[in-house]
């Protein structure tokens, strides 16, 4: 979230902050935030069986830390959740297509 002179934290500060958020989110929170962050997930690796790394052109950050912010979410997610709910089983499956 910007300051109050519209300055936002470094990408990596925020998405730290987020992750830690959920850590001690109402599952409410956690289901929310897991099923859009899994729809995003789902984009990135369909786009990426059409034009392969240059998706991630598209994003501020290189490849290394979307793999990184995704992995940091689903092992959140799995502790909060459990490991056998189907919001990480699904997800995991996903990051697998793109995150190699």
């Amino acid at each position: 979230m910007p300051d109050d002179h519209g300055v936002k934290p470094p990408w990596r500060e925020r998405k730290e902050l987020y992750v830690a958020h959920l850590e001690n989110a109402d599952l409410y929170v956690v289901l929310v935030s897991g099923c859009d962050k899994f729809h995003n997930a789902m984009a990135i690796a369909d786009d990426h069986l059409v034009i392969g790394e240059a998706i991630f052109e598209r994003f501020s950050q290189p490849k290394y830390s979307m793999v990184w912010y995704y992995k940091e979410l689903e092992r959140i997610i799995s502790s909060r959740l459990g490991s056998d709910h189907r919001l990480v089983r699904k997800p995991d499956a996903t990051l697998a297509r793109w995150a190699c």
